[in-house]
């Protein structure tokens, strides 16, 4: 048998067993499991479990980060069983609250012993130890986890948890159903520096009233409790209002955070769009626009000339003397942006004259989209159903930690980032932040980079600043930048690189 037919034969075999990529070694023949591990389509996680992975992805870290979460909910419940273990309150409170960066260590309690650390690929671990006492009678199924109850993750967090989550706790307690169920859950519990913690806490998000009602819940319980501030140098963001989705409360309060160090690190607008007519300022855009298409569309990866990319633009291109499928997919890419590039001027024309950049952005998004896709519909690549809405799967960024809200919350967190812009005074806050969130949420299955790039611009431009190329050159630091911003929670890196590609010679 020819090798090709035995890896198909292999893969075939996996296909039956695995479970979102994952394989129980135990459900996988020897031979199958060496063959495709010889042929870079399969990968070990830990002993005794495997994943599936494309030969090109081989050894990233964004195969790894794609399978994490169904390798967690699979491993721990086959070793332990449903009701055998639950996150810890920790753990537990950074999946209700909506944390989408993979934990570089994830605690888990157990019934039976298991005191140990499972390591697991690219610096991430399990820490597994036996603590029946502290799993509640009653788990809750989130993602085919089992957590503790919200009340009860929240009652059981230790003071330290306040002090370096501070913003999970505020997103927590804004979650909660009934300020009762968490009193509930302190007198099982049965501790008073717990219950002091959350009353605190409730108090410093400005909601006293609930305060008070674990004061007194606390006090028929023949508990005599004081409030105490858990936090540390934490400025609450998000008001005492309530939540269903963890996404939108985690989008206020970071952009809320981050607004300050954008406006302390950039410097003003570069020019008073008042006293320089329109057509001058789009006219200077315009003059970017063929060096700003190759260094974002190389960026995405597309393999794309200037001379390609003039052509596109001046009509001269025919997709009929294309002669591969690559080259005939950077052509209709480099369309799609010359088309889409188009509609965002259109959109800066409109922001020029008057219309709100926020306002501006939500009415003209889904326009770029289908300008940035229409090529690759019109010959057939992909299909116009595919256009419509946003996506409705989840998404993985390239060899990044991060990992976008589930396709759930897509529409609620758009509609927050919507308004935010909407609200936002400064233009330098709207183009910054407006990027990251952007690509923080990842609305579409694809493009979402040169829409983030496109938002950013609008911005900028309608502020007064430079249509600003990113270079490609600068891929990696950009990539990075980005990254930092969901795992470090501090948005000055990603700043700093804003201006510096902003300063740059090109620009």
């Amino acid at each position: 048998m020819e090798l090709n037919d035995r890896i198909a034969d292999a893969l075939e075999e996996a296909g039956k067993v695995s479970n979102e990529g994952v394989i129980s070694s135990d459900k996988l023949s020897v031979k199958s499991r060496e063959i495709l591990t010889n042929s870079g389509f399969l990968e070990r996680i830990v002993r005794g479990w495997y994943m599936l992975v494309s030969s090109v992805s081989s050894g990233s870290s964004t195969a790894w980060f794609s399978m994490f979460w169904p390798f967690v909910r699979q491993y721990l419940a086959e070793r332990f069983g449903k009701e055998g273990y639950c996150l810890s309150p920790q753990s537990s409170l950074d999946i209700y609250t909506g944390e989408t960066t993979i934990p570089a260590q994830m605690i888990v309690l157990t019934r039976k012993n298991s005191n140990t650390t499972v390591h697991l690929p690219h610096g991430v671990s399990l820490l597994l130890y036996q603590d029946d006492k502290s799993i509640p009678d009653v788990l809750s199924d989130i993602h085919g986890l089992s957590l503790m109850p919200l009340p009860y993750a929240v009652a059981k967090a230790p003071a330290l948890y306040y002090q370096n989550k501070a913003q999970n706790i505020e997103i927590a307690l804004s979650m909660v159903e009934s300020v009762s169920d968490i009193t509930r859950a302190l007198i099982n519990i049965g501790s008073i520096a717990a219950a002091e913690r959350v009353a605190g806490a409730y108090i410093e998000i400005g909601n006293s009233s609930a305060s008070l009602t674990i004061i007194k819940d606390m006090k028929l319980a023949g508990y005599s409790v004081k409030p105490v501030n858990p936090f540390i140098k934490f400025v609450p963001s998000i008001g005492s209002g309530r939540f269903s989705s963890p996404s939108v409360p985690r989008i206020i309060s970071m952009w809320n955070n981050f607004r300050d160090d954008v406006i302390r690190l950039f410097p003003g607008p570069f020019i008073d769009i008042r006293s320089i007519d329109t057509g001058s300022i789009i006219s200077r855009s315009r003059e970017k626009i063929n060096e700003d298409a190759y260094h974002s569309l190389s960026i995405e990866g597309f393999r794309v000339t200037d001379d390609l990319i003039k052509r596109v633009r001046s009509g001269d291109w025919d997709p009929d003397k294309e002669n591969s499928d690559s080259n005939l997919r950077d052509a209709l890419a480099a369309k799609g942006y010359s088309l889409s590039c188009d509609s965002v001027l259109t959109s800066i024309v409109a922001a020029l004259n008057g219309k709100d950049p926020g306002s501006t952005f939500r009415d003209s998004l889904s326009d770029w989209y289908r300008e940035l896709f229409m090529p690759m519909v019109q010959a057939g690549i992909i299909k116009a159903s595919d256009l419509v809405g946003y996506r409705r799967n989840p998404v993985y960024i390239k060899d990044a930690m991060h990992i976008p809200p589930p396709y759930e919350f897509v529409v609620d967190t758009m509609e927050t980032l919507f308004d935010l812009l909407q609200k936002e005074e400064n233009g330098a806050v709207r183009a910054v932040l407006g990027h990251y969130f952007f690509v923080y949420i990842h609305p579409y299955m694809d493009g979402n980079g040169r829409l983030a790039r496109f938002l950013m611009n609008l911005m900028l431009v309608s502020a007064g600043y430079p249509w600003t190329i990113l270079r490609v050159t600068e891929r990696t630091e950009y990539m990075k930048s980005l990254d930092l911003v969901a795992t470090d929670k501090d948005i000055k890196h990603f700043t700093r690189f804003i201006l510096q590609e902003m300063e740059s010679p090109l620009n």
